[in-house]
């Protein structure tokens, strides 16, 4: 067994792409470290193992985790949402709020130049919960305002929905902008820790957060202005239909998606093998 500066390894490993940037072994208390990629030939048959591999593989178990994380998250909240608002406009429309806040977040990843990693594929699972937290709060006041509706537009929808709105920012939005203020203050400090899991944590979330509050008093409110309902009040009757509407969704997607995979279509699990094994 050899080590990369092998020369015969060294030229194998020169030809593979993958491996030019392997870190070297480092000395540590007058012994070496273990190298990064070791091999050998055995019966002209070269027989050689790079470590450098073992972060791509956990790379994509990360993003692979990640999306399932995010979809599964993405399918607790809408089904939270959808039995507490009882309207489907309404799921509709924290829905598209959601997607668009975690697309923003996603892509200011991007643009940091942060890679997929531990910290960021958990964070993903926990911005969900995050976002949806100050939208869920501002749909609550647009229902509870439709219980105390002026009788001069109970007969103007337009003018219902953003009466509707308007009272909804008034009686809830400073609780919302004071609880993102805080959580945005509290990640800073963590942002400056020495542990980089710890700092990026930080960062993740005071970014999260002031994209919420934002997205929330902004395109949510506007949403809800433009295509709430004027005149809906949530009963116990509308909450059972959407509970049964939610749960028959979600029962036929999975039968779905089971029918695919029994089908011959690969369809891929968190751990990388198949989401339904034989």
């Amino acid at each position: 067994m050899v080590d990369r500066y092998n020369p015969k390894m060294q030229y194998i490993l020169n030809r593979i792409t993958a491996c030019h940037d392997l870190p070297k072994p480092v000395t540590s208390y007058g012994r070496q470290a273990q190298a990064h990629v070791v091999g050998g030939f055995q019966n002209n048959s070269l027989q050689w193992w790079a470590f450098a591999f073992e972060s791509v593989m956990m790379e994509v178990v990360a993003v692979n985790s990640a999306i399932y994380s995010l979809v599964f998250s993405m399918v607790i909240c809408l089904v939270a949402v959808a039995i507490f608002t009882s309207h489907v406009t309404l799921l509709l429309i924290v829905f598209i709020t959601i997607l668009e806040m975690i697309c923003l977040v996603a892509g200011i990843f991007y643009l940091a130049g942060w890679e997929m990693g531990g910290v960021e594929a958990i964070s993903l699972s926990i911005l969900v919960g995050s976002s949806v937290e100050y939208c869920v709060h501002l749909v609550e006041g647009f229902l509870l305002a439709g219980k105390a509706i002026p009788e001069n537009l109970k007969n103007d929808h337009a003018g219902s929905r953003q009466w509707r709105t308007k009272a909804a920012i008034s009686h809830i939005g400073v609780s919302i902008f004071s609880s993102a203020m805080t959580t945005i203050i509290a990640a800073i400090p963590l942002t400056q820790t020495t542990i980089l899991p710890f700092s990026k944590f930080g960062q993740i979330l005071a970014i999260n957060s002031s994209v919420s509050i934002v997205y929330c008093l902004t395109i949510c409110a506007a949403f809800l202005a433009f295509m709430g309902p004027s005149k809906f009040v949530c009963k116990w009757k509308s909450t059972l239909k959407m509970t049964i509407g939610t749960c028959v969704v979600i029962g036929l997607s999975a039968l779905g998606l089971f029918i695919i995979s029994k089908c011959g279509i690969f369809i891929p699990g968190p751990n990388g093998g198949a989401l339904f094994p034989e």
